[in-house]
């Protein structure tokens, strides 16, 4: 896995306890000054309702800001949450190889994805059966759409 991959496994392993534990405001300011985010960005991040959602586009941001943001980030989690900067390095490495807008399964799920894409552009559709739980990632601005018993090739 290379190193963007893994920073972002470690995000998306662990995102649920950094919404839960983080305030954006601890970790912004080091981001800024060491050019991850920008006030345009900060803004954006105040104007979200919640802490929570704040977070979230905070990680958004983290995943989009190039080679060396998770290593800021990382460092701006600092002693203020370095029980998460702890988890995000022990964090399991082996749940697969994946990159954004990739679709994985972790290991020992319930859960079978099938694919198919279409001829002409660059959309991808993911059938999803199981039991199991699965989590949607996307860039801004895409769209997911859920629909009952329709299959992939339905859409082709």
């Amino acid at each position: 896995m290379n190193a963007a991959g893994a920073h972002l496994h470690r995000l998306t392993y662990n995102r649920q306890l950094i919404v839960d534990d983080v305030d954006s405001r601890h970790v912004v300011n080091h981001l800024i000054a060491q050019g991850v985010l920008d006030v345009d960005d900060d803004e954006e991040i105040r104007a979200e309702r919640t802490r929570k959602d704040k977070v979230e586009l905070l990680i958004e941001k983290v995943t989009e800001g190039g080679p060396d943001a998770y290593k800021h980030f990382r460092e701006a989690l600092g002693d203020n949450y370095q029980h998460i900067v702890v988890k995000l390095d022990a964090t399991p490495m082996d749940a697969g190889n994946y990159q954004r807008g990739d679709a994985f399964v972790h290991k020992g799920s319930n859960i079978d994805m099938k694919f198919a894409e279409r001829n002409k552009g660059a959309t991808k559709y993911v059938e999803v059966k199981g039991d199991g739980n699965f989590v949607l990632m996307a860039d801004h601005g895409s769209q997911i759409n859920f629909n009952n018993g329709r299959k992939p090739q339905d859409y082709m």
